[in-house]
């Protein structure tokens, strides 16, 4: 949710929908995967150039009893690469951490966690293609999740089809989770739940805002989430003044979507102000 100030009429508060980068946790599964070593890097197509990421200096100080391999199609380049790159870097966080405690415990024995990506260039089809080449030829033991709800989708059918556990913590939309896979573990809230809080904290303020302005990316997750917000802003008691979907990746919303918001906002004020004067007139009268 965006504040924004006008003069005359004080903040007015713009709910939009936004994507969560979260660190995805990983469980064992109730049988321990048999270890295997971690495979020499194969060479792959110009788009999704492999990296097997190294255990930080002083990481392995332990002897283990084996190596899990964990691998991720992720968008180190393309229109999501920033994302990207900050959801390698919690996997990253999380192997070092706890490849320096000991590894994975499965049933008494310590397993060390080794980390394969291969680059989707932030392409959806690309991810499930990359996908299927970690496990069918890499042989890892788990697929950690994409970043997005698109590749996110489209890497929890592969997941499903060769019966590979996936934990995902950057893909939260419903239509992942709608399918009855059993083979997909998400690790985060629920879209339709991303913008409550922020809402509940809005209402708090002193003077209470009266109206929203929903404004979002026209993609899957981003909708879903607006569609909650609007929704939860309605039973809350704020008038949704305007709603509008933008098309994803758009550049210079400034000086056109979000100026249109900012007219739309100022009328319902004035609206607002001039109710409000004449009931104030009815009453003395």
């Amino acid at each position: 949710m965006r504040g924004m100030y006008y003069p005359g009429h004080g903040f007015r508060w713009l709910p939009s929908a936004l994507a969560a980068v979260m660190l995805a946790a990983c469980g064992a599964p109730a049988s321990a995967p048999a270890p295997t070593a971690a495979p020499a890097a194969t060479t792959a197509p110009a788009a999704a150039k492999p990296t097997t990421a190294p255990t930080a200096a002083g990481a392995s100080s332990g002897t283990f009893d084996g190596t899990l391999l964990f691998g991720a199609p992720i968008s180190l380049t393309g229109s999501t690469a920033k994302e990207g790159a900050l959801t390698r870097d919690g996997y990253d966080l999380w192997r070092d951490t706890y490849n320096k405690a000991g590894g994975i415990n499965v049933g008494g024995k310590h397993y060390k966690i080794e980390t394969k990506y291969y680059d989707d260039a932030s392409n959806a089809q690309q991810s499930a293609t990359l996908a299927d080449k970690l496990i069918n030829e890499d042989k890892v033991n788990f697929l950690l999740g994409p970043y997005g709800t698109a590749p996110t989708l489209q890497v929890s059918t592969v997941a499903e089809k060769n019966k590979m556990p996936m934990i995902e913590g950057n893909g939260a939309a419903e239509s992942i989770f709608s399918q009855g896979y059993k083979y997909t573990f998400g690790v985060l809230s629920p879209a339709q739940n991303y913008l409550r809080g922020v809402i509940d904290l809005v209402l708090t303020l002193d003077p209470k805002p009266a109206s929203v302005a929903v404004l979002t990316a026209d993609d899957p997750f981003s909708v879903e989430v607006a569609d909650a917000a609007q929704k939860y802003a309605e039973q809350k008691g704020l008038q949704v003044v305007y709603s509008q979907k933008y098309p994803n990746a758009a550049e210079g919303l400034a000086g056109g979507l979000l100026a249109e918001v900012s007219e739309c906002v100022d009328r319902s004020a004035g609206a607002a102000n001039r109710s409000q004067g004449q009931e104030s007139r009815s009453a003395s009268e």
